[in-house]
């Protein structure tokens, strides 16, 4: 049982969480007490690889002088809030959280830069959730996205998304770009100027001893373990040449999230996957009761860079498809994306083609495609593991450490492989992708 002293929350944060959320919802400011709180786990399945996450449920009472406790009680509310929270309590998955300085930089960008796009937004749909408070790039209490009605995908395969839900990814994931770009254009300085430390890039660092490199390496160890296994490549005389090119083909992706000089670059999410989209609802079939995401909402900006918004989109698109569906949908998929970006930026006199060109963004998506590729290989072979496989790995620091530091983590994808249909067809679907239009082209 968690408490709000266990997260180092003091009734000061307490107030200013509940105060900047009234003033928020409200635009007005009074008086409050608080008068209880209480800190509940997400679920026992866990919600990500890095932080734990937590609900913090608030109750308050307006505060007037000579009100009695009954007349209090009559204007009384209760306010829930997500949180995030560095997970101290496995030692590995701490010293990995902390070498990848991922609260560090979301704690950055909640506090100085998603504000700022937020409210370039204003007036438009949101795209993220608001944040309360960041305090000592160790916890983060933000909007709590479920009581607005979101949720993580429904009806959807595990780590998969139809049509209408992809294309409401991509118009979220549009007016992010465009607030971006606004900004810029208002500043006439980039971004990555302002807000260096925001894009310092941990995701896949240009540094042969990060954490994150090694566990590259060990990704790719898995992969080619998991290529053994697929009939079309097996006791074949180009499975040499698959073994020996695959790994320096997918190293490429240290050089992909380099910021472009070949392409406009703008502050991209760089961490999308099916996980990290939520979803609000309609029913449109009454008897059927069809859901229809009508919107949408980014969250967990952990790995935020500097990069063409292609990268993002081909990344979302790859992360959350197989390639049947992208060999149906892709030109209307673009389109639905970059309509979005030019209407967005038509609202503050931005003209998209003077930005970036419809040609230019083809082109960089061209440019990017084997990025997505390998980016739905390296989420995939993670994200996409049976909830079973993915708590027994994070639930004790000598499970996780191995996993991310040692070829622990082969056991552990080739079960899932050999034992669930859903990750072994998602991950074949990728790397034949990437083996037979990278590896093997011209065989």
């Amino acid at each position: 049982m968690c408490s709000v002293a266990n997260l180092n929350l003091s009734e000061n944060d307490i107030r200013n969480i509940c105060r900047r959320y009234l003033v928020r919802e409200t635009c007005n400011y009074r008086k409050f007490h608080v008068d209880s709180c209480e800190v509940d786990t997400l679920g026992d399945s866990p919600a990500g690889f890095i932080a734990n996450h937590y609900i913090l449920t608030v109750h308050i009472s307006e505060k007037v002088v000579g009100y009695s406790d009954e007349k209090r009680s009559l204007n009384s509310q209760t306010i829930s809030f997500f949180v995030k929270v560095f997970p101290d309590d496995i030692k590995e998955r701490a010293e990995y959280a902390e070498e990848m300085k991922v609260f560090q930089k979301e704690n950055d960008l909640y506090s100085y830069l998603l504000p700022r796009l937020q409210d370039i937004g204003i007036g438009a749909k949101e795209w993220a959730a608001q944040s309360y408070l960041a305090k000592d790039d160790r916890i983060l209490v933000i909007e709590n996205l479920k009581v607005d009605g979101f949720k993580m995908a429904v009806n959807q395969g595990r780590g998969n998304f139809d049509f209408d839900h992809l294309s409401m990814a991509l118009d979220v994931l549009a007016r992010f770009h465009a607030c971006g770009i606004v900004l810029e254009d208002r500043s006439h300085t980039p971004v990555v100027q302002m807000y260096p430390d925001c894009f310092e890039e941990n995701g896949y660092p240009d540094d042969v001893n990060h954490i994150r490199i090694t566990g590259l390496r060990n990704a790719i160890l898995a992969h080619l373990e998991l290529i053994k296994r697929i009939p079309k490549y097996q006791n074949n005389q180009i499975l040499s040449k698959i073994l020996q090119e695959y790994p320096k083909t997918v190293m490429k992706i240290v050089d992909f999230v380099k910021i472009s000089d070949q392409f406009k670059n703008v502050v991209s999410h760089g961490d999308l996957w099916a996980n990290n989209i939520m979803f609000k609802y309609e029913e449109v079939d009454e008897e059927k009761k069809v859901l229809k995401p009508i919107d949408g909402r980014l969250v967990d900006f952990q790995l935020v860079r500097y990069a063409p918004p292609a990268l993002d989109v081909v990344t979302l698109i790859c992360n959350t498809t197989d390639s049947v569906l992208r060999q149906d949908k892709l030109d209307i998929l673009l389109e639905g994306y970059y309509k979005r970006l030019t209407k967005e930026l038509s609202r503050f006199g931005i003209v998209a083609e003077d930005i970036i060109s419809w040609d230019d963004f083809l082109e960089s998506y061209e440019y990017y495609k084997l990025a997505g590729l390998i980016e739905s290989v390296l989420f995939g072979h993670l994200t996409t593991l049976p909830p079973e496989i993915s708590t027994e790995l994070l639930g004790s620091s000598e499970t996780f450490g191995d996993f991310i530091k040692s070829d622990t983590r082969v056991k552990f994808c080739i079960k899932a492989f050999e034992t669930d249909s859903n990750y072994r067809n998602r991950l074949t679907d990728s790397f034949c992708q990437i083996i037979d239009n990278y590896i093997l082209p011209n065989e």
